[in-house]
């Protein structure tokens, strides 16, 4: 069987057009062929017109909902049985996609788990920072999948916990991605704020007992939003066919 699998991420910067057009080249370039894009425009009307250029699935948003509230946004929409989370400055290996399913397929047939892949450039990075999830193990988040509180990484790495916590995670060594870990000046990308907010909260989460996926609480509960609404900020995000 051929699983549907969609590649998510947001983008930010028009300066970082270069960046994004490698990731997307590197997915359809892929050995993998059952695969779409669907990208998170935040904010920047220039870099929407020039994503329009690609055959993929746009939602825009007015203001910067930063990386975790944007992939939540396109975990929404999902309707394919496995979501790639990502960033817009990855370029995967030509048989990164392929393997990462075979992983699943092998590992969680039901597709009830999540597989991580490696970065081959940043070794000290946390192992779930880019990873393949099935559609059953998306279905144990009612609401949204990554914690809301978090900006960018520490999202990632508590979906992880959770799915290391549930025996329900496979770190793939031959599924493997190249990392330009481009940080800029914007509030989602800059290494400041990631170790400002997300690091600390991280950790603080933990010392509360607090895991997203095992329990849905949060240090300050003004953070939870339905994504039924997609109502993310009081930011409304839609499909750019309905903009243009």
């Amino acid at each position: 069987m051929s699983y549907s699998v969609n590649v998510i991420f947001p983008a930010f910067l028009v300066n970082r057009f270069e960046l994004l057009k490698k990731t997307v080249d590197s997915v359809f370039n892929s050995t993998y062929k059952n695969v779409k894009i669907s990208i998170g425009i935040n904010g920047n009307k220039e870099l929407l017109e020039l994503v329009k250029q690609f055959p993929v699935d746009i939602y825009y948003a007015d203001t910067n909902l930063d990386c975790a509230k944007m992939l939540n946004v396109l975990a929404a929409y999902n309707k394919s049985d496995m979501i790639l989370y990502c960033c817009d400055d990855v370029m995967f290996a030509p048989d990164c996609i392929e393997t990462a399913v075979g992983a699943m397929e092998q590992h969680f047939t039901d597709l009830d788990g999540l597989v991580s892949i490696k970065q081959v450039n940043v070794p000290d990075g946390w192992d779930t920072a880019f990873g393949l999830v099935g559609k059953k193990f998306i279905s144990r988040f009612p609401e949204i999948l990554l914690c809301p509180e978090y900006v960018h990484g520490g999202a990632d790495a508590e979906v992880g916990d959770y799915a290391k916590y549930l025996g329900k995670h496979f770190h793939c060594e031959a599924a493997c991605l190249f990392n330009d870990r481009i940080m800029d000046e914007s509030q989602t990308y800059s290494n400041s704020v990631m170790r400002k907010i997300d690091v600390p909260l991280y950790y603080l989460r933990k010392e509360k007992g607090f895991l997203w996926g095992n329990n849905f609480d949060l240090v300050d509960p003004k953070y939870f939003i339905s994504a039924n609404d997609l109502k993310l900020c009081g930011t409304p995000v839609k499909l750019v066919a309905d903009i243009v």
